[in-house]
């Protein structure tokens, strides 16, 4: 996650705003994928049902992809599960910023690079950047203090020899 968003911001640095949101919004992926995986041993892109409370089961029976497929959830889903998990640590962080969240989500999901036709602009990333950007350390810091591993953010690479 760390080397997404230094490598977002070098994009940005280049004026390459599409690329830039890009690699937050896969940070925004990324940091639930992994939350998910290692509290509560879920896969967001094949969840087993068997490990969600029976009254979310049928909720997200309905993103199976077909009849045996599997079970696929987006960003949003991804980080609603932790409502449905009675997730303590992000989910309460997640809740104060869910409104931020999705309404940067439009950014992306209406670029160039994602579903739509317009290009980012500087002021649409810095609007990007500043709420992903602190939902995600917030977020790091919040999995780092329940867990016993810290997370610590590093610009790769830290000397030269």
């Amino acid at each position: 996650m760390e080397d997404l968003l230094k490598n977002a911001q070098r994009r940005e640095s280049q004026s390459r705003y599409d690329d830039a949101v890009g690699r937050i919004y896969r940070a925004l992926e990324l940091m639930i994928q992994l939350y998910l995986k290692k509290e509560y041993d879920i896969l967001t892109g094949d969840v087993d049902l068997s490990k969600l409370p029976d009254t979310a089961r049928e909720k997200y029976e309905v993103f199976r992809a077909h009849d045996s497929g599997p079970i696929q959830i987006s960003l949003k889903s991804s980080y609603e599960l932790l409502f449905d998990l009675s997730d303590k640590t992000l989910q309460p962080l997640y809740q104060t910023n869910a409104n931020r969240i999705e309404g940067i989500l439009s950014i992306r999901n209406y670029s160039l690079f994602a579903h739509g036709f317009k290009s980012i602009s500087k002021e649409q990333y810095e609007k990007f950047w500043e709420v992903a950007a602190s939902f995600l350390y917030d977020a790091i810091q919040a999995a780092s203090s329940a867990s016993t591993k810290k997370w610590e953010f590093l610009q790769l690479p830290n000397y030269i020899v």
